[in-house]
Formats: structure tokens, C-alpha cells, sequence
């Protein structure tokens, strides 16, 4: 259940905006988080926002991820430094994050 998050995750088939969207042939830039602009946010939902950007998340941040990824700059290359970790108890934990991210994701909408 978390390799397949983990899996849905980094191949796009999930349920993130970014993907939806393209189905329903929303243009690019307005592909929201619906979480974010219930506080007029203009995020679009993509895998960067939803992993290190979303407040929706934050709790679940802190308690899955390691604290080198909490105290960095939250950039492009820190999202690829997480999706690209070797470290079993890393991708373990990055999977649960996702997991219950979009579980958590789904009660908001």
C-alpha cells in the first residue's frame, strides 16, 4: 500500500491537480490546490507542493521526514534529493507520508 503511493507518486498516477487538470483540459497555470485557495493561495497542486509547500501537510511533515529535509530551503533541488533517496528507512518513511497525505487530501475535498 505505501510502495504503491510512493510509486503512483513519482509516475504521476495520482490525483493531484497537476494531473487532473490535464485531463479535463485545464490550462497549466490554473490547476489550484483546492486547500490553498480557501485561503487565496494561488498554488498550483503539482508533487513539489503537495510534498514541501501545502500547509494541509505540515503535520505530516514533521513527523515523517527527516529533519534535513525540514530545516532547507525549499527548492527544486530538495524535492530531488527526497523522490531520489537510496536509504530504505527514508523511502519507507516518504511512502507513509504519501499515503497519508492523500488521504488526508481527500477529506478536504
Amino acid at each position: 500500500m505505501y510502495k504503491r503511493a510512493l510509486s503512483n507518486f513519482r509516475c504521476s498516477g495520482h490525483s493531484l491537480n497537476i494531473e487532473t487538470g490535464r485531463h479535463q483540459n485545464i490550462d497549466r497555470e490554473l490547476r489550484y490546490c483546492n486547500y490553498c485557495l480557501k485561503s487565496n493561495i494561488y498554488s498550483i497542486e503539482d508533487e513539489l507542493h503537495m510534498l514541501l509547500l501545502c500547509p494541509l501537510y505540515s503535520n505530516l511533515r514533521t513527523e515523517f521526514f527527516q529533519q534535513r529535509w525540514l530545516c532547507r530551503h525549499i527548492c527544486d533541488q530538495l524535492f530531488y534529493d527526497i523522490m531520489s533517496t537510496k536509504n530504505n528507512n527514508e523511502n519507507f518513511r516518504l511512502s507513509k507520508f504519501i499515503y497519508k497525505a492523500f488521504l488526508l487530501r481527500d477529506k478536504y475535498q
